[in-house]
């Protein structure tokens, strides 16, 4: 019986643990989708001389 306890436990953790890891994983492909669509896109560099 122990060991069944502990053994759900650890399951019970990775299971909020891929929880976890799909839903960052569902925003960042929501930021790279919005990114997409709004055509960003990256300044174009401009070198300057400083003194």
């Amino acid at each position: 019986m122990v060991v069944l306890r502990y053994v759900l436990m650890i399951l019970g953790l990775g299971l909020f643990g891929s929880a976890g890891a799909l839903a960052a994983y569902d925003i960042f492909l929501a930021a790279q989708l919005r990114r997409l669509l709004h055509g960003h896109s990256p300044r174009p560099r401009v070198w300057t001389v400083t003194y």
